[in-house]
Order: C-alpha cells, then sequence, then structure tokens
C-alpha cells in the first residue's frame, strides 16, 4: 500500500497552528497512541513516513533541541522521520538517521518521500544505523568523562567525597579531640571542654567568661548533641 505521512501530537497547540497549515492535505494527525505496542502496530503495513514540527516553530530553527526521544521512537519501530531544522549539534547527532529541512520545505521533501519506491530499504538502513549509533555501549563511550583530566583534590576533598551509608556522602573527618585539625593542621583550643562550647551561647555570661569559644561567634559544630570547637 501507499506510504502515509504522519504527525504525533496535536498540530493545533499553539503557534505550530500556523507553522502546520501547508502540511494538513498531506499529513495526517495522530494523537491516540499511548504505548510501545500500539505504536509498533503503527508503524506496520504501510511505510509511515512521520514529520516533526517544533513547538516553538516559529522560533530560529538552528535554537531549537530535536525531539530525540520522539525520534527514537520513531527509529527503532521503523518509522521515516523528516523534520523541522534544529540545534547544529543535534542535527549531527542524527545525520543520515533523520531528513532536516527549514518549515518552508518541509512540504516538498514530505511530497519527495511519497513518490519514491525505495522506502523500506532506506527503513531498514537507517534502524540498523540507529541501533548500531546509540547502542548502550556506544552512547557510554561517547560520553564517558576523560578521566585524567579530573583535578587532584586535597585530602580534605577526598575525605568529602567518599560515599556515606545509603549513598550520602560522608562529611569530612573530625580531628581527635585535642588533636590538629584535618584541614587547618591547629589544634582545638578547647579541647576537652565540650561542655562549656555547648554551654555557651553568644552575649551569654558564658561567652563573657570565655570570649575565644567558636560558639560565642556561631560558629560551633554540633554533633550528637555535644559541640566539637577548632581553634581559630
Amino acid at each position: 500500500s501507499a506510504p502515509r505521512a504522519l504527525f504525533l501530537g496535536d498540530p493545533d497547540l499553539e503557534e505550530r497552528a500556523r507553522c502546520f497549515d501547508g502540511l494538513r492535505a498531506l499529513v495526517r494527525p495522530v494523537n491516540h497512541i499511548w504505548n510501545v505496542s500500539a505504536f509498533r502496530t503503527l508503524c506496520d503495513g504501510s511505510v509511515a513516513i512521520f514529520v516533526n514540527v517544533h513547538k516553538r516553530c516559529t522560533q530560529s530553527e538552528l535554537t531549537q533541541p530535536f525531539e530525540a526521544v520522539r525520534a527514537a521512537q520513531v527509529l527503532s519501530a521503523g518509522g521515516l522521520l523528516l523534520s523541522q531544522r534544529a540545534h547544529p549539534a543535534d542535527e549531527a547527532e542524527y545525520a543520515g538517521l533523520v531528513e532536516f529541512h527549514s518549515l518552508p520545505q518541509l512540504r516538498t521533501a514530505v511530497v519527495g518521500l511519497l513518490a519514491r519506491s525505495n522506502l523500506r530499504r532506506t527503513i531498514a538502513q537507517r534502524m540498523s544505523a540507529f541501533r548500531s549509533r546509540f547502542a548502550p555501549a556506544e552512547l557510554y563511550a561517547r560520553s564517558a568523562l576523560n578521566v585524567s583530566a579530573v583535578p587532584a583534590y586535597s585530602r580534605a576533598e577526598r575525605e568529602f567525597t567518599k560515599p556515606g551509608r545509603d549513598g550520602v556522602r560522608a562529611p569530612p573527618r573530625r580531628p581527635a579531640r585535642g588533636g590538629p585539625s584535618a584541614v587547618t593542621g591547629r589544634a582545638s583550643v578547647h579541647a576537652g571542654r565540650s561542655d562549656i562550647a555547648g554551654a555557651c551561647r553568644p552575649q551569654s555570661d558564658c561567652c563573657r567568661r570565655h570570649p575565644r569559644v567558636a560558639s560565642c561567634h556561631g560558629t560551633a559544630i554540633a554533633a550528637s548533641g555535644r559541640a566539637q570547637v577548632t581553634g581559630v
């Protein structure tokens, strides 16, 4: 049977209604596909050519993100995809898989595809290329970080980035009471006097008697109901 030109979604949504005017006689809107099975059924039988028009189709085309999630569904199900032009990086990612055209040329492109006779071969080639290019291993390889370029961490930073219980990152280890701080290397001024640190509050009599207690300046570090104060 003859190929069909389809549009997934609502062609009359906001400004898209104006952009779709020139395609209405050629492209049938489809707005009742809610699962993978229904989508594959739609692509079975005659060739399905899907036309993609951006939601913000009247804005600068080369700044528009490509609808990659929908493209993946179309390409993996065996559909051909024509799209309004998108950001150059997105177009490069889908080169050879999706045909990109500026909005005024979309109608001509649809007419040209509907008239072609070798569409099933084109579909098979693009499905194979899509599965190869977007295989999980390939995606991981293209997105993997260059770990050699990651700067070295200080000791305190390494401690902070260690995974804690339940995947939560643990805070830096606190120095032993009276010992040097892992961050400053200086000893705690009030080692062994956590009772003072816990009791003193700014502008209290305690702070007037012990003016160097850090909690008097709002810098105490509370832990399990007690406070350990590093020296200044």
